[in-house]
């Protein structure tokens, strides 16, 4: 994929608008079957088990999201353009009817006691 991710940053309006309502939705118009793929490589991944931190092995196209310049944009106008990604990927299955974990944060520099 030779898209530049400096094409695809953020501007001041998307800025306010993450700022305002705290997500910003990012369409990846020319990988339309990505998300089912990520959907198929996830569910047999779980069929075996919670993959914990190997998801990122067991569903690759994960990668395409995440790697895409669109995406990469938006990253880099959020966190600067020397941002990490951190390996840690531990999925978290909520079952229906569960409203899951809230917010929490995961794998970050062990400071204090606990994870969550």
């Amino acid at each position: 994929m030779e898209l530049n991710m400096n094409a695809h940053l953020l501007s001041d309006r998307e800025l306010l608008r993450f700022i305002t309502h705290g997500y910003h939705l990012i369409k990846l118009k020319d990988v339309p079957e990505v998300h089912k793929e990520v959907c198929r490589q996830t569910a047999r991944a779980f069929d075996r088990g919670n993959p914990f931190d190997r998801i990122w092995n067991a569903a690759p196209a994960m990668r395409d999201v995440f790697e895409h310049p669109i995406t990469r944009g938006a990253l880099a106008s959020l966190l600067g353009p020397d941002y990490t990604m951190y390996s840690h990927r531990h999925c978290h299955l909520s079952p229906s009817g569960h409203n899951g974990g809230k917010n929490h944060q995961d794998g970050t520099e062990r400071n204090f006691a606990g994870w969550h």
